[in-house]
């Protein structure tokens, strides 16, 4: 197993594929906010894992409009949201889901909004898409009727079925042709079977192995090791300890386990390459960093799991940084409940600023940025405890609050 960085700096939200060698897209944003909000995507570029390609802009917007999420299916085909002043959560939103291809000189989207008139609000799981084995994409995304999130899958030759809950997902085919859908849920994380090609979908139902805390992660049939893999982070609260459990009866039971990382981790994609090897992309040091951990089938070690203990957590970093914005009204995140609102700088108030573009990002820590921190401490859960960042590691301002 070795792990390297991609990037490091105000960088979210991993998308993965392998076409003649990795490559990846992700978020480069001015600030911690989720869409909408200014934010452009970049690309890096692999032939292992091992060594990256510093990141380019790929697809790219002006003054506040945003792009974000994205999700490669092959190398030249991804989706994506566009929003400008109004995201998912927003009534009414502006977030238009869009279906992209790398042309020539560059990527060139579309709106595909059609497929969704009947919703109030859609996007794209993030990560890596699904081609079935008869040549066909199929595509999770999130949609939203008044305040209920829901999935609906789209096939490539225009099929769609709805399924009822769940939230970010991604979806993998199994040798028998069944295809296996994971959704990240609150406490565990979900599960949807399809044995008729995504005409439909089995009704969610909780998987008690694969806790979550409510993050993105991946499911995927790894050839190599003939195992059901999923990457998810084995701790129900927190958002850190990143693995990759393994099944070998298709997901009744999970019995091996890889592990990545401890401590901070959040959303996470992998592909298997065609050495059997699998790279695993995903976000790291409280979302200030991305990076790709290439793991092998001598990896995988029989799963022990162990109690949940108390834990500190960096979730992420507020930049402090005054700049130019348009205020927007920002919803109550009390109507959908913690692991489910967007992030933003300050989620406790009324209005967001939409950051003016033209100032760089700052990738680097300053005296006075906000530190938001997660902990888990004698069964009692807080989210969201900031401090000023005073200039010490991060580490030493973790332990001031050990048994808070």
């Amino acid at each position: 197993m070795h792990t390297s960085l991609i990037a490091r700096g105000l960088y979210r939200i991993p998308a993965l594929v392998w076409d003649q060698g990795l490559i990846t897209l992700f978020d480069a944003r001015l600030s911690v906010d989720d869409l909408p909000a200014p934010i452009d995507l970049v690309s890096s570029t692999s032939p292992d894992g091992f060594h990256w390609a510093t990141p380019k802009p790929a697809i790219v917007e002006t003054k506040h409009r945003g792009v974000g999420d994205a999700c490669l299916v092959t190398g030249d085909l991804c989706f994506h949201g566009l929003s400008n002043l109004a995201g998912f959560f927003e009534d009414p939103t502006d977030l238009e889901p869009r279906l992209a291809r790398r042309e020539e000189h560059g990527w060139a989207s579309k709106s595909i909004a059609s497929l969704f008139a009947d919703v109030d609000a859609a996007f794209a799981s993030s990560g890596t898409g699904l081609v079935l084995a008869d040549g066909r994409w199929i595509q999770s995304f999130v949609v939203r009727r008044g305040r209920q999130i829901s999935l609906r899958i789209v096939r490539s030759d225009g099929h769609v079925t709805d399924i009822d809950g769940g939230n970010e997902s991604a979806m993998t085919q199994l040798p028998n042709g069944r295809i296996v859908l994971h959704s990240r849920g609150v406490g565990n994380r979900l599960s949807s079977v399809s044995d008729d090609f995504g005409e439909t979908f089995s009704p969610l139902e909780v998987i008690p192995e694969l806790v979550d805390p409510g993050c993105n992660g991946h499911v995927f049939y790894w050839k190599a090791a003939r195992m059901l893999a999923a990457t998810h982070l084995a701790d129900p609260h927190l958002r850190r300890h990143l693995v990759v459990d393994l099944s070998t009866d298709f997901g009744a039971t999970w019995t091996h386990r890889i592990t990545i990382e401890r401590e901070e981790a959040a959303y996470s994609t992998a592909v298997e390459m065609p050495n059997g090897d699998v790279a695993v992309v995903w976000e790291a040091e409280g979302t200030r960093a991305i990076k790709c951990t290439v793991i092998s089938v001598n990896d995988i070690e029989p799963r022990v799991d162990k109690p949940i203990a108390d834990a500190v957590s960096l979730r992420h970093v507020v930049i402090n940084d005054d700049h130019d914005g348009i205020e927007v009204a920002l919803p109550d995140p009390s109507q959908w409940g913690e692991g489910v609102f967007k992030i933003v700088s300050n989620p406790d108030a009324r209005t967001q600023k939409i950051r003016t573009r033209g100032k760089p990002a700052r990738q680097s820590l300053e005296i006075g940025d906000e530190l938001v921190f997660d902990i888990r401490a004698r069964d009692e859960v807080r989210y969201g405890v900031t401090v000023a960042y005073d200039g010490r590691s991060i580490d030493a301002i973790k332990q001031e609050f050990v048994g808070f």
